[in-house]
């Protein structure tokens, strides 16, 4: 991905919130410490994926792409320019990156129906790890939506999965054989949220999937908004670097005094240029600090609207598992500021 210069105009009337420290990890974190844990060597190597075609270019909904084919294990990813690192963000419009970024969750929450392939790879420790996956949506306002990621080792038992019915937001992992599941009571976090929080997508269509990576990530980074090239193709790209407080809350949740080498610092998130009517991220970023080496690299490609999917679709059973209710932390992070201490408890 190239940047070449800042993008002058786009979305106007930003709304912007004031940044706060997470309650728990990130959904962007989240990612990449779920890939940190299968490149440090928890999970054996997969298999490869094989040669991909053409550099995906764009993805509007109904319009079907393959991303670009991976780097070969043993090298270690380039771009056309290198990330600031030590700096600001080179200047650019803090608002129309703000209305950019929200204009793609309200896509990805109140937009039609859609589903599409996700490939996240992450180079860590002198290897590349991949991951595959799938996401689906009912969108329209319903919350309904299923996302998951997996390594393809023979086993298939190291994967994400998130599912939400409307009501209620799982979150499973599994990695080496250890099972974690998390909860969120969407009617609860809605009840609590209702009379304090305007913007046009509420806080329970904000939990969960691809909409919350997107509005974790604008709440978590100073984004700005410039224009590159994948391939030739024109895309808007939202760069920011994470915000120092945030950065400082992180290290205190993870009682680290130096920063993590798998932990990101940056973030990139190209946009075909040509989308702004269904804008959808074709890919996201995340750099490190200071060497500006890209972590890990998420991929949203095949994407098609889709008929509505049925209930059935986004059910989901914690199969006697014990879980996490987190309802309590994401009230918290939509600023009412109660007491957020997670419960495990039994279904």
């Amino acid at each position: 991905m190239s940047i070449n210069r800042h993008y002058p105009g786009g979305p106007q009337n930003a709304t912007r919130r004031p940044a706060r420290p997470p309650a728990r990890p990130s959904l962007w974190l989240l990612f990449a410490a779920l890939s940190g844990l299968f490149a440090a060597g928890s999970v054996p190597s997969p298999p490869s994926l094989g040669q991909e075609t053409s550099a995906e270019k764009k993805v509007p909904a109904g319009q079907k792409t393959t991303p670009p084919a991976p780097p070969q294990a043993d090298q270690e990813p380039q771009t056309d320019q290198e990330p600031q690192t030590d700096q600001e963000p080179t200047r650019g419009s803090r608002e129309d990156a703000a209305a950019l970024a929200e204009r793609m969750v309200e896509y990805l929450t109140l937009g039609p129906p859609l589903e599409a392939k996700l490939r996240q790879r992450v180079w860590a420790a002198g290897r590349e790890v991949v991951e595959v996956g799938h996401y689906q949506q009912a969108g329209r306002g319903s919350g309904r939506l299923r996302m998951e990621l997996q390594v393809p080792i023979a086993d298939g038992k190291s994967r994400w999965q998130q599912t939400c019915d409307g009501r209620l937001a799982w979150t499973r992992e599994e990695m080496a054989g250890e099972v974690r599941v998390r909860r969120v009571d969407l009617g609860k976090l809605e009840e609590a949220t209702a009379a304090t929080y305007s913007r046009r997508v509420p806080p329970r269509l904000r939990v969960g999937g691809l909409a919350e990576i997107m509005d974790r990530i604008q709440a978590d980074f100073d984004l700005r908004l410039s224009e590159g090239h994948i391939d030739g193709s024109p895309m808007l790209v939202l760069k920011g670097i994470l915000r120092e407080e945030v950065a400082e809350q992180l290290l205190q949740n993870l009682e680290r005094e130096e920063w993590p080498e798998l932990v990101p610092r940056q973030v990139r998130i190209a946009v075909a240029a040509d989308s702004l009517a269904t804008p959808l991220p074709s890919r996201i970023e995340f750099w490190s600090k200071p060497d500006g080496r890209l972590l890990s690299l998420l991929e949203i490609y095949d994407v098609a609207e889709i008929e509505s999917p049925g209930l059935d679709q986004f059910r989901f059973e914690p199969g006697g598992h014990d879980f996490t209710n987190e309802t309590d932390l994401y009230i918290a992070r939509f600023g009412l500021g109660l007491a957020a201490n997670p419960v495990s408890r039994r279904r």
